[in-house]
């Protein structure tokens, strides 16, 4: 499996340590739990990157990183249907980093797939930078990144 993760590259180096989870949480965590976030797409993973910026940023210093996962992962998934109603809001629902930290601390799977709450259909893959099997993880390519200025750019 790809996933896709998007960062500033001044973290780039260390992509699957976690340490920005464990030091301020996530949607799906508490902090003082090394989860990688990524994405099943690059375009999931810009967009998702892209809800954090104030509109006249330039986020001109990020970098792509192309992931692969063995295919043999364990993954553990959370359905939508299973989610509170509010589970897209943000600030994020509290229920939802206790479903991430429950996974977290169980260690029975590498892998979260999370619905994102930027596109619903589709995918996030949080990483357990803890579990043994974060050693089979590879980090493939590490690449500039830049959005196209019509995204973020007042008109």
């Amino acid at each position: 499996m790809i996933v896709w993760r998007i960062t500033e590259r001044q973290y780039a180096a260390t992509p699957l340590d976690g340490e920005g989870s464990r030091r301020f949480g996530t949607r799906w965590n508490h902090p003082g739990r090394k989860i990688v976030s990524t994405s099943e797409t690059l375009s999931l993973a810009g967009l998702e990157r892209l809800v954090h910026f104030a509109p006249a940023l330039s986020p001109s210093n990020l970098a792509s990183i192309k992931i692969l996962i063995p295919d043999e992962s364990n993954v553990q998934t959370v359905n939508p249907l299973e989610l509170p109603s509010d589970w897209r809001t943000y600030p994020a629902p509290e229920s939802l980093a206790r479903i991430g930290d429950a996974w977290y601390d169980v260690r029975k799977t590498l892998l979260l797939k999370v619905p994102s709450a930027v596109i619903p259909q589709e995918y996030n893959v949080l990483i357990n930078a803890e579990h043994p099997a974060i050693a089979s993880v590879r980090v493939m390519d590490v690449a500039p990144f830049t959005f196209d200025c019509r995204l973020y750019k007042p008109r």
